[in-house]
């Protein structure tokens, strides 16, 4: 699963609407997504995001063929 860089900003809807000034609002929203920055890992093959997108499916870094079941692929 790919997390949205926003998915923490959204989680603070609320303490935004409470500030009157839009620049302090920015700074809390800026603040939030950099320290949910630092949980950010680096993907190990973004090339093959598109396939895993269209449906394929990869067990330890090997693609699978259609309609073999997660069972099977491991073992």
């Amino acid at each position: 699963m790919i997390e949205s860089p926003f998915a923490a900003a959204r989680l603070r809807p609320s303490a935004v609407k409470r500030f009157m000034k839009v620049e302090n609002a920015a700074a809390v929203i800026w603040k939030t997504l950099m320290v949910a920055e630092g949980r950010f890992r680096r993907l190990n093959a973004p090339g093959l995001l598109s396939d895993v997108a269209d449906g394929a499916t990869y067990v330890d870094g090997a693609r699978q063929r259609d309609g073999q079941n997660w069972e099977e692929a491991a073992g």
